[in-house]
């Protein structure tokens, strides 16, 4: 259960860094309204379920990789973490031809949502089961 719980805060910790930004931004350029919350909304279920095929695609089945090869650690979760963020823009960005010149902001877009892949990681890593919470559970099953 807490490795779920994990992967969900590992989706979950992206989507806020994202939002609660925005939130705050429209609140100090209007005066608060129904429109605002609208849009917050629209914005948080966005980088939401862009967080969470993140998680699904990339970050479920490189902690089974991880885990199978007995290389799952802090480190490594975090690395990870930044990949699964920056791969699908660079795969996307590698399409478009005018990508290739370096134009557009590729690269600050590369570290951004790798940054935001990183905090997913470092959130996957502390909400995670640790070995004596995992022997614990053995011990009950």
């Amino acid at each position: 259960m807490r490795l779920i719980l994990a992967f969900i805060l590992s989706a979950l910790a992206p989507a806020l860094v994202v939002t609660v930004p925005y939130l705050a931004d429209q609140l100090l350029r209007y005066e608060f309204n129904e429109f605002i919350a609208i849009r917050t909304s629209k914005v948080l279920v966005v980088s939401l379920i862009y967080a969470a095929l993140h998680v699904v695609v990339i970050g479920i089945p490189g902690y089974i990789g991880l885990k199978a090869i007995g290389k799952l650690n802090r480190i490594t979760v975090y690395v990870g973490g930044f990949i699964a963020g920056a791969t699908p823009i660079t795969v996307f960005s590698l399409i478009e031809a005018r990508a290739a010149s370096g134009e557009d902001g590729v690269i600050e877009a590369l570290i951004f949502f790798g940054v935001l892949g990183f905090i997913g990681g470092v959130a996957f890593w502390m909400a995670k089961p640790n070995k004596k919470q995992q022997a614990d559970l053995r011990r009950l099953c």
